[in-house]
């Protein structure tokens, strides 16, 4: 059995120390939701990174909105993804994104731009694997759509060059949604399918989110 992941006892005492309203205060604080990542509690660290922002919010410092919180949006988004949770885990991403526009601009190259952008470079973070899923399920769309007569055949760089790269830089973030629903849509439809195999008979309800024609792509009917 593997041992238990333990914290860093200098890390502890730092964080213990480090208080509400210094700068890069989420980048130095974050053992609560990053421990439960690596212990395999990933609904925990959803939990406890929520908490963290509240707790932050409830201190009195003002600085919220002005702290980079890229780091705990990003593990949050991992998270969610682990348990499933696929529109969380697209909210948190984004959220991600959203933190490291507002703090390098445009040009910034973060792990979090890069799953926003289906980018997988060969870096190993911490999404990495989840991004490589993603990829291969979006290849495999774009192939099913490619062989459709009359299709105008695309590519997985032509949908980051039209679709993903604009929208993400565009000034108006709430297009980014498109983004979020295209990615989320690609990572449970793959999942879904699974469900409906086993549970053939069973309620519809967790399903309704494919329409009709995209469930008969998933599985025969």
């Amino acid at each position: 059995m593997t041992d238990c992941p333990q914290p860093d006892p200098l890390q502890v005492e730092k964080e213990r120390q480090f208080r509400p309203g210094r700068a890069n205060y989420f980048e130095n604080v974050f053992l609560t939701y990053r421990m439960p990542v690596l212990r395999g509690k990933y609904s925990l660290a959803i939990e406890s990174g929520l908490t963290l922002f509240e707790e932050y919010r409830a201190s009195g410092a003002a600085d919220f909105d002005q702290q980079h919180k890229g780091s705990p949006y990003y593990v949050m988004g991992y998270a969610a993804f682990a348990s499933h949770d696929y529109p969380a885990a697209s909210l948190m991403f984004d959220a991600a994104v959203a933190e490291d526009l507002r703090l390098s601009g445009g040009s910034a190259d973060t792990p979090a731009l890069r799953f926003m952008r289906l980018e997988d470079r060969g870096q190993e973070v911490l999404a990495s694997q989840i991004v490589r899923d993603i990829i291969q399920s979006a290849e495999d769309l774009i192939r099913n759509y490619n062989a459709r007569a009359d299709a105008r055949p695309i590519t997985l760089d032509e949908l980051r060059t039209w679709f993903l790269s604009p929208l993400i830089s565009s000034v108006d973030a709430h297009k980014r949604t498109l983004i979020t629903a295209f990615i989320s849509f690609i990572a449970e439809r793959k999942y879904r399918s699974r469900l409906i195999d086993l549970v053939a008979n069973g309620s519809r309800e967790p399903f309704f989110f494919i329409s009709s024609g995209d469930a008969s792509c998933l599985r025969a009917s």
